[in-house]
């Protein structure tokens, strides 16, 4: 323990004359020409007052990094010149007169941007696709630094111009933290917002938001057609109103339009349309049989049309059915329009054959010249009585028990 005491009262010792020791030293040195606060960019030479031929360090920190400056003799004088990357950066400079290990002296400096510099912006401008109406907006950023890349002080003003049609208005916005914003809302009117902004006689590049028009509203739909008969070869076409938002204004092109279609038998048909100057257009092929169909118009999940209704008449009355070649030869036809013409190649003509106790077998052909042909071949009908039912354009003909002839 007695060991122990000694050991530690020598530290003690030890200790006191080291602090006597740097007060003595801090006697014999004196930094000068230190400012409190200095202009980013500015040359820094601070000059050393030294009695003891013993040259001190001086120790820089800010956020950058560190380095230690070597003192050097110029014009008589001991001088640290500080580096040039240190007074370039806008913020605290710490700095620290060192002998050997003892610090001697410290301080800082408050280096600040450069304001009578011409300064430098970035500028950040989005989104650049707005809707029409009150709600929607952009948002222009702008960060102005001095040409060494300081952030200009708070409270640092910008003056923030934007033009829609034949107005143009003037916004003064200051800087916070490093930057100033602004939301440059959207119009009623579709259209295209230039931004710009101005700090100190700088001036942005133009900046632009395009508006573009809101959610579509319901709208209505018509149709046109030659005639109503449902021959499978006409064409009616379905041509919306104006389709608008909200406001007024009409959506863009190449807004996608769908048309459900219902017919009498509940099978769904579909057709689309693309949008121009707000209105769309779209065809569809007549049915080949008397039915209604129901028509509804959508852009999906945004709008709807009403719902007209469309009826299609029989475009025959009748027609022959011709048997040859014991009855293994059916000529179906000649099948004639409303106007007593032919009707148009490809109408579809169905066959169904059906024997006692066996399943029905359909056969399918396209007219041709107004007639359809079908041959059942003795491989695979073998001769007996059957039930032949011959469907066309809507009307249907049954022959019970036709015998087939081998």
């Amino acid at each position: 323990m007695r060991k122990l005491g000694y050991i530690l009262f020598f530290v003690f010792v030890m200790l006191i004359a080291a602090k006597q020791q740097v007060l003595c030293a801090t006697k014999e040195y004196t930094l000068n020409s230190v400012p409190d606060t200095l202009v980013a960019g500015t040359k820094l030479i601070l000059t050393l007052e030294a009695t003891n031929n013993t040259l001190p360090f001086l120790f820089l920190k800010n956020s950058y990094g560190n380095t230690l400056v070597e003192a050097k003799t110029d014009d008589g004088q001991i001088k640290f010149h500080v580096p040039e990357f240190f007074t370039k950066k806008a913020g605290l400079l710490s700095w620290e007169l060192v002998l050997k290990e003892f610090p001697l002296q410290s301080g800082e400096i408050n280096i600040l941007p450069d304001r009578n510099s011409k300064p430098v912006m970035e500028n950040y401008f989005g989104p650049r696709q707005l809707q029409a109406g009150n709600d929607d907006f952009s948002m222009l950023v702008c960060i102005p630094t001095d040409t060494l890349d300081n952030p200009l002080p708070d409270n640092t003003k910008i003056q923030v111009r934007q033009q829609f049609e034949n107005r143009i208005d003037s916004d003064e916005i200051t800087t916070s933290k490093l930057m100033a914003w602004e939301n440059i809302y959207a119009r009623e009117k579709t259209g295209i917002i230039l931004v710009s902004a101005d700090c100190n006689n700088t001036q942005s590049k133009e900046m632009q938001a395009d508006i573009s028009a809101n959610i579509p509203t319901n709208y209505k739909i018509q149709y046109s057609r030659n005639h109503d008969y449902a021959d499978g070869n006409q064409i009616t076409t379905f041509t919306t109103s104006k389709i608008t938002d909200r406001f007024g204004n009409t959506v863009a092109d190449g807004t996608l339009v769908e048309f459900n279609i219902e017919n009498s038998k509940s099978v769904q048909l579909k057709t689309y349309g693309a949008t121009i100057n707000g209105v769309a257009s779209a065809q569809m092929l007549h049915p080949e049989f008397p039915c209604i169909w129901t028509v509804k118009s959508y852009i999906n999940g945004l709008a709807e049309s009403n719902e007209p209704s469309l009826v299609f008449e029989a475009t025959i009355s009748d027609f022959d059915v011709k048997f040859k070649d014991g009855n293994r030869k059916i000529i179906v036809g000649p099948l004639k329009s409303f106007i007593d013409q032919i009707i148009p190649d490809g109408v579809r003509v169905r066959l169904s054959i059906t024997k006692e106790g066996a399943k029905s077998e359909i056969k399918k052909e396209a007219s041709k010249n107004g007639y359809a042909t079908f041959t059942l071949d003795s491989d695979f009908y073998k001769s007996g009585n059957y039930t032949i039912e011959v469907q066309a354009m809507g009307i249907t003909k049954e022959f019970k028990q036709l015998k087939l002839d081998e």
